[in-house]
C-alpha cells in the first residue's frame, strides 16, 4: 500500500487515497471500510482501477466503481465505528480507494481498509427455493452500464462470452447481498435487449440478452424481470402512428388541442385498440422468448413523469380528449358529447363536460375499465398458461409535467387511468410507490425524496394482491469533475477523469430504515431497489435481513394490532390447497421494527407446538403462552406455527425517553405555529402554513394513541422541515449535523424557485465602514470542527456593513453568527432598531436568525451589530420580500413562430444565431398591445388576448404561466404576457422572470435589463432557466404600469414565473383598472 494522496478544498471535496496493489485480475475483491459514525457526512469510497504501466486511468475507464456512505442527517449517530462494503472485480493489479467527502464543509474519513479475495475467486451461490416466497429484486436502470457493475468492460473477448460472464457475477452479486430477482435487460431508452421483430427503431441485439440472463437466474433459483422503457423518436412518431388508419388518433391530445408539448414526451394514446393490440403482441414476442423459464416473472413499465409517453396511462386527467377516443366513448356508453370535430374549441368544451360534477365519475370509470382490460390481456399475452405473471407500474403517477396535479397518489393514478381499489384483488397486477434515498447535503430535496417511504398514503398505494415497493437511489453524480489527479492518477492537460455515479447508503443498520418502514405499513411482498450504479448496503445487515424477508409466504398478510408504534406485526395462513414442498401449511408470521431503537415485544400465543424461527429455522419454546423478542433498529423475524396457533395479544414496550422526545417535538412545532403569524413569517405563504398545520394535527392524532415513531415521523416530514429552515428554528434531532443552526446559501428545489443568496464573510470584509474595525479569522479558530469557513469577526463587540438595497421594498435580514458566550446581538438599519434582536445559544458553534422584514428604500443602508464582547459574523441573508404573479395576473397572446423553433432545431441556425434572430423581431404585440387587439399569426391562426379562465390549473399556475395551457404552444414559439402594475407612488420594485427558456420584459414600452450577464443580454433576451435567477428592477411610475413579457419556449418547457415586490401599494392585475 503506497501513502495516502491528501485533498483538501476549503468549499468543495476532502479526501484521500491510497493506492492498492492487488495479486490477481478478473477476480472479486471485497472491499471493507471502518467509518466513525460521529458526525454529518456524504462520501463516496471510489473504486478507481490503474493501469500498472503508467499510473493513469485503465481504458476502458469505468468510474461507476464504489458508493457512497453517509452518516448523521436524517440518521442518528451511534458513535461506533461501522463497516462499508463494496464489491469489485479487478481489472489490473493497481487499486486506487480514494475516501472522498462530497459535502462542503465537511471532512471524509476512515478508520481502515481491508481487501479480501473470496474462496476459489468466485462470490459464493447457492440455488435459492424462491417459489411462493417474497421476493427483493435489483433493478438496473441504465441499458448497458450494468457491465460496469461486474467489470467486464476491460475483458477481451466475443461479446456474447464477455456478457455470460458478467450476467454469471450479477446473479452471484445479487444473491450475496440478499436478493432473489434482478429487473434489467428489456426495454431501456433506445434498446431493447432481445431480438424483437416488433419494436421499430430501438437498437439491433445480435442475440437475446433477457433470455441470457433468464437462464442465469434459472441456474441460482433466482427470478427473472424486464421493464420497458423506451425513448426512441422513430418508434414514437412514425411506427405507432402507423397503427392507426389517422395516425391522430394514437396521439393523446390535451384539452387545449396540444398533441404533446415540450418537456412532456405523452405523445400516445394507451386508450387506443391498435396501441393496445400492439402491446399485447409485444407481450405475446416476450412469452415465446422467455415463457418456458421458471425464472421470468414479468414485467413492469413506469409511471412517472422522466420520458413518459403514455404506452400503457394516461399523463392526467387533461388528456383523452381527440376525436376518436370520444367517438369510443360515445359507442360505449351511449352519451353524447357535445362539440362537433370541425370546432377548434372542442378538445376545451369536452373537457368541461366530461370533468363536470355529474359526469366526471362516468368519464373516469370509462377510462379507467378500458385501461384495466388492456394491462390484463398485457398479463395474459406476456403469461400464456402460466399463472405467477407479473404485470405492473412503478412510480409516483406524477406523469404529467403541464398541468397540476392532485397531491395524493391514489387520486392522480385514477384520473391516469388505473383505479388501485379495482386492482386490489386482481392477480398478477401489482402497482409500486416509491421512494428515493441517498443524499449529499442536508438540502431540503433530498428530505421531499425521502418522503415516499415515510408517507403512509404513498407506500399504501401499493396494497394489492400483490404488494409492492420500488425504492430507488438518487443518482449522486461528480460526473467527470472529481479531483483525480491530486488523488494519485497520472493525468494528461485537460483530461478528464471517468464519469461518476453513485448510490449514498446510510451506514450500519441505518441502511435498512427504508425497507422496514415500508414492510411495517404495507405487508411488502415484491420489494425492487436500484438505479444505475451498486445499491447494496453491507451484506451484514442486508444479506440476513432479506434472507429472513423470503422466508415470508407472498400471501397478503393481516396486522395484528394496528395501534401498534415502533412494531407492526403481520400475520397469514397457508392452508393445506396451496402447501408445497418448501411452502408448509400452517401460520406465519413476522415482527418488524422500524425505528431506530432496539425494541422489545412479547405475544401472547396459544400454541399446542412450538415455533419455528424461520431465520435460523431453529424452534422456539413458549414460555407460558409468552413470546418475548427483542428486534433490533430495523430488526425482521420470522416464524412458522401450526394452524392451531393463535396470537392473542401483543405488548409493546416504548421507553420513557421517547414518549419525552415526541412531546418535546409536538411542544416545539405547537409553539412554532403560534409564530406563524408574527412578522417574522411574512415569507411564508399560506399552502406551506395549511401543510404546517396539518402535519401538526397528524401529529397530535398519532399521539393521542401513544404512537410515539408515528408522531415524530409525521413533524420530521418535509412540509414541517420547510417552515423549521423558514423561521430559523431547528427542533432537537430534526437533522444531525455538527452545527444544526449553521445558515446556508439555499439550494433550489425548482428551477422557478428564487435563490437565498448568503453574503459570506469575504464579501463582508469589503462591505464594512470604515469605522468598524472587524477582521477575518478562520471559522476553526472557533471551533475545530467547522472548517472552510471564514468569520467576520469584531473585539469591539459592534460591526457596521453598508448594504446595496437594488430596490424599494421589504426585506427580511438573516444572520449567520458565532460568539464566545451565549448572548444578544441587537441589530438596527440606518439607525432605527429592529424589534427582535439575533441570539445566540451556544459557545462557538455558528448559528443562525431570522429577523422581521423592515422597509427600505433603494439605495445605501447601514446596518450595524452590537452586543457584549466578541464576535463574528460568517454570513448575511438581505432578501427582497417577493410575492408570486400567479397565472390570473396575466393575459396572454400566442403561438407566434420563432425562428429558434423553425430554423435551430431544424439545423439550419446554430443556437445564439436563432435566439439573437428571434428577439431581434419585432412581432405584432410589441407594435399594439392593446388587449382588444386581434393577430394573424403563421400558424394561419387569429389570436388575441385572453385572460386566465379559471377552468384549468397548470403545474406553475400559483407562480405564473404555463404557456401550453393558455396559448396552446407546445413549445419553441413565441408569446407574450402582459400585467397592469398600479403603484400608489413613484417607486422602484424588484422583479424576478425564472422561464423555460428564455425571455425580454418592457416596462411601459421600454426594455428591462436585468442582471443578466451582458454578453447573453447582447443576443436579446434578459432572463433565462440555465443560469441563477436574475432580478431586474422595474422604475414604475405612480399609477398604471404595463409589463409586456416576450417569451420562447425551447424543447423542455415553456413557461414564465413573475414574482415582485411584496407590498401593499403594488397591485397587479390582467387588465388596466382604469
Amino acid at each position: 500500500m503506497t501513502p495516502k494522496t491528501a485533498v483538501q478544498m476549503p468549499n468543495g471535496y476532502s479526501g484521500f487515497s491510497y493506492r492498492i496493489k492487488l495479486p490477481k485480475t478478473q477476480v472479486p475483491y471485497l472491499m471493507e471500510v471502518d467509518i466513525p459514525d460521529d458526525a454529518r457526512r456524504s462520501v463516496p469510497v471510489l473504486m478507481t482501477w490503474v493501469d500498472d504501466k503508467t499510473g493513469g486511468f485503465l481504458k476502458p475507464a469505468s468510474g461507476y466503481k464504489g458508493k457512497s456512505y453517509e452518516t448523521g442527517g436524517r440518521y442518528g449517530l451511534t458513535h461506533q465505528m461501522q463497516t462499508h462494503s463494496a464489491i469489485a472485480w479487478g481489472d489490473s493489479h493497481s487499486l486506487l480507494v480514494s475516501v472522498l467527502s462530497q459535502e462542503p464543509g465537511t471532512r471524509a474519513a476512515a478508520a481502515k481498509i481491508r481487501i479480501y479475495r473470496f474462496a476459489d475467486d468466485q462470490l459464493p451461490a447457492v440455488k435459492l427455493q424462491s417459489a411462493g416466497k417474497r421476493d427483493f429484486y435489483h433493478w438496473f436502470e441504465e441499458a448497458h452500464n450494468w457491465r460496469f457493475l461486474v467489470g467486464i468492460a476491460g475483458i477481451r473477448d466475443e461479446q456474447i462470452v464477455k456478457d455470460m460472464i458478467g450476467l454469471d457475477r450479477w446473479v452471484r452479486f445479487v444473491q450475496y447481498h440478499g436478493g432473489n430477482g434482478i429487473q434489467a435487460l428489456g426495454v431501456a431508452y433506445q434498446g431493447a435487449f432481445w431480438r424483437t421483430q416488433l419494436l421499430d427503431g430501438f437498437m439491433p441485439e445480435p442475440y437475446d440478452r433477457c433470455r441470457l440472463l433468464a437462464l442465469f437466474c434459472e441456474k441460482y433459483g433466482m427470478k427473472y424481470m424486464l421493464e420497458i422503457f423506451g425513448n426512441q423518436n422513430y418508434f414514437t412518431n412514425i411506427k405507432i402512428p402507423s397503427l392507426a388508419e389517422n395516425p391522430l388518433d394514437v396521439k393523446p391530445t390535451s384539452l387545449n388541442g396540444v398533441l404533446m408539448a415540450a418537456g412532456a414526451h405523452s405523445d400516445i394514446n394507451a386508450l387506443h385498440t391498435g396501441v393496445q393490440d400492439f402491446y399485447v403482441d409485444v407481450a405475446k414476442e416476450l412469452h415465446r422468448k422467455l415463457g418456458d423459464s421458471p425464472a421470468f416473472a414479468g414485467l413492469t413499465v413506469r409511471a412517472d413523469v422522466w420520458k413518459f409517453h403514455g404506452d400503457f396511462t394516461l399523463p392526467s386527467i387533461y388528456w383523452g380528449y381527440n376525436d376518436w377516443t370520444i367517438r369510443q366513448f360515445e359507442n360505449d356508453t351511449g352519451i353524447k358529447v357535445p362539440a362537433e370535430i370541425k370546432d377548434p374549441d372542442r378538445f376545451a368544451r369536452r373537457f368541461e363536460f366530461l370533468t363536470a360534477s355529474g359526469m366526471r365519475a362516468r368519464w373516469i370509470n370509462w377510462r379507467c375499465d378500458r385501461l384495466l382490460t388492456y394491462h390484463k390481456r398485457f398479463r395474459d399475452a406476456l403469461a400464456g398458461d402460466r399463472d405467477d405473471i407479473v404485470f405492473g407500474f412503478s412510480g409516483d403517477f406524477r406523469t404529467d409535467s403541464i398541468y397540476d396535479l392532485p397531491k395524493d397518489i391514489k387520486t392522480r393514478a385514477l384520473e391516469a387511468g388505473v383505479d388501485l381499489d379495482a386492482r386490489k384483488n386482481e392477480p398478477g397486477l401489482v402497482v409500486m410507490p416509491g421512494g428515493r434515498y441517498g443524499s449529499r447535503s442536508i438540502a431540503m430535496r433530498y428530505h421531499k425524496a425521502y418522503d415516499g417511504f415515510i408517507s403512509r398514503e404513498n407506500v399504501e398505494a401499493g396494497k394489492g394482491a400483490i404488494r409492492g415497493f420500488a425504492s430507488y437511489m438518487n443518482y449522486l453524480e461528480q460526473s467527470t469533475e472529481w479531483p483525480a489527479r491530486l488523488l494519485g492518477v497520472k493525468m494528461k492537460d485537460k483530461e478528464k477523469p471517468p464519469y461518476f455515479c453513485s448510490a449514498a447508503l446510510a451506514a450500519g443498520r441505518h441502511s435498512l430504515e427504508k425497507y422496514a418502514v415500508v414492510l411495517a405499513e404495507q405487508d411488502t411482498t415484491f420489494f425492487r431497489d436500484g438505479g444505475n450504479t451498486d445499491m447494496f448496503g453491507s451484506p451484514q445487515y442486508y444479506k440476513p435481513w432479506f434472507d429472513t424477508y423470503r422466508t415470508i409466504p407472498a400471501i397478503a398478510f393481516e396486522q395484528v394490532d394496528t395501534s401498534l408504534d415502533q412494531i407492526a406485526i403481520w400475520h397469514g395462513t397457508v392452508d393445506k390447497q396451496k402447501a408445497t414442498d418448501t411452502l408448509k401449511a400452517g401460520l406465519y408470521f413476522y415482527a418488524v421494527n422500524r425505528s431506530a431503537d432496539e425494541v422489545s415485544v412479547v405475544l401472547d400465543i396459544e400454541s399446542q407446538n412450538a415455533l419455528i424461527n424461520l431465520g435460523s429455522q431453529q424452534a422456539v419454546k413458549i414460555d407460558k403462552n409468552k413470546l418475548v423478542l427483542k428486534l433490533q433498529p430495523y430488526g425482521l423475524q420470522s416464524f412458522y406455527a401450526s394452524s392451531d396457533t393463535e396470537i392473542v395479544a401483543v405488548t409493546e414496550h416504548v421507553p420513557d425517553e421517547n414518549v419525552t422526545y415526541a412531546r418535546e417535538r409536538l411542544a416545539f412545532a405547537q409553539k412554532l405555529m403560534q409564530q406563524l403569524e408574527t412578522p417574522e413569517a411574512s415569507a411564508i405563504t399560506e399552502n406551506e402554513k395549511e401543510a404546517f398545520a396539518n402535519g401538526l394535527n397528524q401529529a397530535w392524532q398519532a399521539m393521542a394513541k401513544q404512537q410515539t415513531w408515528r408522531t415524530v415521523a409525521e413533524l420530521s416530514r418535509p412540509h414541517m422541515l420547510q417552515i423549521y429552515n423558514a423561521m430559523a428554528q431547528l427542533p432537537q434531532g430534526q437533522i444531525i449535523t455538527r452545527f444544526p443552526n449553521q445558515m446556508y446559501s439555499e439550494d433550489k428545489n425548482q428551477h422557478y424557485e428564487l435563490l437565498a443568496p448568503m453574503i459570506r464573510a469575504q464579501s463582508l470584509l469589503q462591505m464594512q465602514v470604515a469605522s468598524s474595525d472587524a477582521t477575518l479569522i478562520n471559522s476553526d479558530i472557533y471551533n475545530e470542527d467547522w472548517r472552510g469557513m471564514q468569520v467576520l469577526t469584531s473585539d469591539s463587540g459592534q460591526i457596521k456593513l453598508e448594504l446595496d438595497i437594488p430596490a424599494d421594498g421589504p426585506y427580511a435580514i438573516h444572520i449567520g453568527q458565532v460568539s464566545q458566550v451565549p448572548g444578544t446581538t441587537v441589530v438596527n438599519v440606518n439607525g432605527v432598531g429592529l424589534a427582535k434582536p439575533a441570539v445566540t445559544m451556544q459557545v462557538n458553534q455558528p448559528e443562525s436568525a431570522v429577523l422581521p422584514p423592515i422597509t427600505l428604500k433603494r439605495g445605501k443602508a447601514i446596518l450595524t451589530l452590537q452586543r457584549q464582547g466578541q464576535f463574528g459574523i460568517y454570513g448575511l441573508k438581505v432578501l427582497p420580500v417577493m410575492q408570486p404573479m400567479a397565472s390570473p395576473a396575466w393575459s396572454t397572446v400566442g403561438p407566434f413562430k420563432s425562428h429558434w423553433g423553425t430554423e435551430v432545431l431544424a439545423g439550419r441556425f446554430k443556437g445564439d444565431q436563432g435566439l439573437k434572430k428571434t428577439f431581434s423581431k419585432v412581432y405584432p404585440p410589441q407594435i399594439n398591445s392593446a388587449l382588444d387587439a386581434t393577430y394573424q399569426n403563421a400558424y394561419g391562426q387569429t389570436i388575441g388576448w385572453k385572460q386566465d379562465n379559471g377552468i384549468v390549473r397548470g403545474r406553475y399556475h400559483d407562480w405564473g404561466v404555463d404557456i401550453t395551457i393558455r396559448t396552446g404552444s407546445p413549445g419553441a414559439d413565441i408569446a407574450f404576457g402582459q400585467c397592469t402594475i398600479t403603484s400608489d407612488c413613484k417607486r422602484t420594485a424588484m422583479f424576478y422572470l425564472p422561464v423555460d427558456w428564455w425571455a425580454s420584459a418592457y416596462l411601459n414600452g421600454k426594455r428591462v435589463r436585468s442582471t443578466i450577464d451582458s454578453k447573453l443580454s447582447d443576443i436579446g433576451y434578459d432572463f433565462t432557466t440555465h443560469y441563477p435567477t436574475f432580478y431586474a428592477v422595474l422604475e414604475l411610475e405612480k399609477g398604471e404600469n404595463t409589463l409586456l413579457v416576450k417569451q420562447l419556449g425551447g424543447s423542455l418547457g415553456t413557461r414564465f414565473i413573475g414574482y415582485i415586490t411584496k407590498d401593499d401599494g403594488l397591485k397587479i392585475s390582467p387588465v388596466p383598472t382604469h
